[in-house]
């Protein structure tokens, strides 16, 4: 079984699901789908939903089976470093997090300016595409928590689920804290941290 799906057939209490999973480079499971060589993919929704439309699907032809839709809410992403780069290089670290969070909400207030920033760095980029990867990340983004505690807020309560689901999944031998996963202390302050008014 792929690891992480288990947290999705624990969630929906279908641990007895078995699922034939086969393992390929990102950029051949459109087409794999499309041949009907598989009957779906795992993945995240804005890589692999964008991928499949590539194809000539429609968003009408996929029924996506989103973690959270069956109570495993957990993070996803992160910026990651190493704690040694980190410690040595503080202001490195605050300036790539301060550009980050400021650029998320830069494209949070005007997401077709940003799709137009992408196009002039990337001409064979396909704006169609790339718009609904886009959405599809600011549906992410757009919560209730988020509007209400900013952007890169962590919930004790939920790293420590996402923590335990992935030790579970993976068999770890050990579970870590979660001081050692992450930190606040490079973020910036709250009120840089709040959506664009109007969002």
């Amino acid at each position: 079984m792929h690891d992480t799906a288990s947290i999705l057939f624990k969630a929906a209490h279908a641990g007895n699901v078995k699922v034939d999973w086969v393992a390929v480079q990102p950029q051949l499971f459109g087409p794999m789908f499309k041949r009907g060589e598989v009957d779906g993919t795992g993945g995240f929704t804005n890589s692999n939903i964008p991928a499949i439309l590539e194809m000539g699907f429609a968003m009408d032809d996929l029924y996506v089976l989103k973690y959270s839709d069956f109570g495993a809410d957990m993070y996803g992403l992160a910026l990651v470093t190493r704690k040694k780069f980190a410690d040595e290089n503080p202001d490195t670290v605050r300036a790539v997090v301060k550009a980050l969070n400021q650029g998320t909400k830069d494209t949070i207030a005007a997401p077709q300016k940003a799709l137009e920033l992408l196009k002039g760095r990337d001409a064979m980029m396909k704006t169609d595409i790339e718009k609904i990867r886009l959405d599809i990340a600011l549906g992410l983004t757009d919560t209730a928590h988020v509007a209400a505690n900013g952007l890169s807020s962590v919930t004790p309560e939920k790293l420590q689920k996402t923590i335990d689901a992935m030790v579970a999944a993976y068999q770890l031998p050990s579970s870590p804290d979660p001081a050692t996963v992450y930190t606040d202390k490079y973020l910036p302050p709250l009120v840089e941290r709040m959506l664009p008014k109007g969002n």
